[in-house]
């Protein structure tokens, strides 16, 4: 329940000028958020898992923070690559979700549930650095809400991922130099 609330309160910036172009934006809406609670739930229980073996065994919980360093890198890594450029494309792109188009009740549905397979895809450098950096850091959650919807939205597509992705790959490698 708080990943769903968590969800919405930080994709909903990036998708609202989807929303207000289609003709059934509610639907659409439900379906981007089902898609995010789903891989929300994909993730819980490994993320339990880390979390169980860290706390019985000392050795595994020393490695968590360069573990988390290499995760953080790795999302920046990403963020650099000619895949999430393209991926980006397709998000900027007016004319997804049947607009212009009069869908019906479960085209709507539809839409929103490719889009937010798209997006969950586009979006998994940020989402790993959240659930390794913190998944209810409200700082974490804000910097992440406001890159994935300047990544969407700004006038430089390029600028805002590579930034990202050169701040993430800093961040971690500072973090595997002082992992213990």
């Amino acid at each position: 329940a708080m990943w769903a609330v968590m969800m919405t309160a930080m994709m909903l910036p990036s998708i609202v000028p989807v929303l207000l172009r289609h003709r059934r934006p509610v639907r659409v809406a439900c379906g981007y958020f089902v898609v995010w609670i789903a891989a929300g739930a994909a993730v819980y229980l490994p993320g339990i898992a880390v979390a169980a073996c860290a706390m019985r065994w000392p050795a595994f919980a020393r490695l968590v923070p360069i573990g988390t360093g290499f995760a953080i890198a790795a999302a920046g890594a990403v963020q650099l690559t000619r895949w999430k450029a393209r991926a980006l494309e397709h998000c900027r792109e007016p004319a997804c979700c049947a607009l212009g188009r009069r869908p019906g009740p479960r085209q709507a549905w539809r839409d929103g549930l490719d889009l937010g397979l798209h997006c969950t895809t586009c979006c998994a450098a940020p989402m790993a650095v959240l659930l390794v950096a913190g998944v209810m850091d409200l700082f974490v959650m804000t910097v992440l809400a406001v890159a994935i919807t300047a990544e969407r939205l700004a006038p430089w597509p390029r600028v805002v991922p590579r930034a990202f992705g050169a701040c993430a790959l800093a961040i971690g490698a500072v973090l595997i130099a002082v992992a213990p």
